[in-house]
Formats: structure tokens, C-alpha cells, sequence
């Protein structure tokens, strides 16, 4: 913790109750952290904010954008765009969702396991619905090869594409 930017302003924090001056303090932190010692002026801020009666170390909100645009909100939206419409770009998404490219690749390709593949979000790993799917059909093409043995002679497959042809 002391190495954290709230450890560091704990030990402002702690030497200011102490009554130390800011040159005291900058002093005393310069002989801890060396070269890693925030500087006169962060050290001079917070002694100012707990002069002003600040009593936390945390810092303000910023206004502007969320600290992260990849919440579970904006991931159920982005899935949602995918499922109606697997070739939609990063561009069209960033236009639609007002978001960063790079935080939508992220959010695609880390958080919902998708990849681009000639020009279509695909996922990296089957979902559990897909998975149930290719279950419940492998099961259904299985009962049929029974009843007619020689049905696989009949199918034809090709770039996870099943056709039947007769």
C-alpha cells in the first residue's frame, strides 16, 4: 500500500497531522521513495485539501467520460447489436454507441470471446445455446442414421455448412 498513490497520501495525510510544514514533509518522503516521491506540487495540493478540511484521501470524481465504458450495461448492448447483425464494423459501432475503438475491440474480444472472421464477429467459443444446438442436432442426425444407414453417404458438408442433397 505504501507504494499506492492513497499510500502516499496517507503518509502526507499522517505527517501533516503531525503539524510538519510541506518542505518538512517532501523532505521526509524524499528520503523514502527517492526518485518515486510524488512531487512538490501533488504533495503541497493535498496539504492544502486537508487544510481545507478534506478529510479523505481519496481523490474528486473527474467529470467527462465513466472511469470505463466496458460495464455489464454497455456488453448486453454490444451482444444484442451482434445477434441481429454479425457484420456490423467497429466503426458503425463507435458511431451508434459514442465509445472508442478500442474499447469496443476490448469489450469484443475479451469480454464477449468474439474475433473477426472475414468480416463477421464470431465468437471464439461456442455460447451454451450454441452448445445445446449442435448437441440436440448431432442427436436428431444420429436417430436418422439408424433408421437409414446409409444416409451420411448422402450428406455433405463443407465450411461448417450442412447440406443435404437428394
Amino acid at each position: 500500500m505504501e507504494n499506492s498513490e492513497d499510500g502516499k497520501r496517507y503518509i502526507i495525510w499522517f505527517l501533516w497531522k503531525q503539524n510538519k510544514s510541506g518542505s518538512e514533509i517532501l523532505y521526509e518522503m524524499e528520503k523514502v521513495y527517492g526518485s518515486k516521491c510524488p512531487g512538490k506540487s501533488m504533495v503541497y495540493k493535498w496539504i492544502d485539501r486537508f487544510n481545507d478540511g478534506h478529510s479523505t484521501v481519496d481523490d474528486n470524481p473527474r467529470p467527462g467520460l465513466p472511469k470505463t465504458c466496458s460495464n455489464q450495461e454497455n456488453i448486453k448492448i454490444i451482444s444484442n447489436i451482434l445477434d441481429k447483425d454479425r457484420r456490423v464494423t467497429l466503426l458503425q459501432l463507435e458511431e451508434e454507441l459514442e465509445m472508442s475503438k478500442s474499447i469496443l475491440d476490448k469489450i469484443l474480444t475479451e469480454q464477449l470471446g468474439m474475433s473477426r472472421v472475414l468480416s463477421r464477429w464470431v465468437p471464439k467459443l461456442l455460447s451454451e445455446s450454441q452448445r445445446i444446438e449442435r448437441v440436440r442436432v448431432c442427436r436428431q442426425l444420429l436417430r436418422i442414421s439408424k433408421k437409414e444407414p446409409r444416409f451420411f453417404d448422402r450428406l455433405v458438408t463443407g465450411d461448417e455448412t450442412w447440406l443435404h442433397f437428394y
